[in-house]
């Protein structure tokens, strides 16, 4: 949530633009909307994508590929929080409990998959902005 980071602070600790940062992070007013389990959209994993909009509890697809949104490890069965800490730093789109991979099967190093295109981004743009 916004309220609890100092955002020069972690911009500079993530090395991202203020608009990434500031779309990334949720309201004090809308806490209660969302869900304490990291909640995914198993394509936008695989381009190392994830997006505040997924933690919202209204939000059940991902808006551009239409998926159900998932929050159980397809190794484990177990739920990773939606929380900043070492563990989920070190295991970026992977299960804290068994490392399986968020994304269809295990990515490589360079992922083959390419970034998500333009239209696609927009389309997020468009969602959190105009629902």
């Amino acid at each position: 949530m916004r309220k609890l980071f100092k955002p020069r602070r972690l911009r500079q600790l993530l090395r991202l633009p203020e608009s990434v940062l500031d779309m990334s992070l949720l309201d004090a007013s809308v806490s209660d909307h969302y869900h304490p389990a990291f909640r995914f959209c198993r394509q936008c994993a695989a381009h190392g994508y994830h997006s505040v909009l997924y933690q919202l509890t209204d939000e059940r697809r991902c808006p551009v590929h239409r998926e159900a949104l998932e929050m159980l490890c397809r190794g484990c069965g177990g739920k990773t929080p939606f929380i900043i800490n070492t563990r989920t730093i070190e295991a970026p789109f992977r299960c804290v409990a068994c490392h399986s991979h968020f994304c269809y099967g295990r990515l490589p190093l360079v992922s083959t998959i390419p970034v998500m295109s333009r239209r696609e981004r927009a389309e997020i743009r468009r969602w959190f902005y105009y629902g």
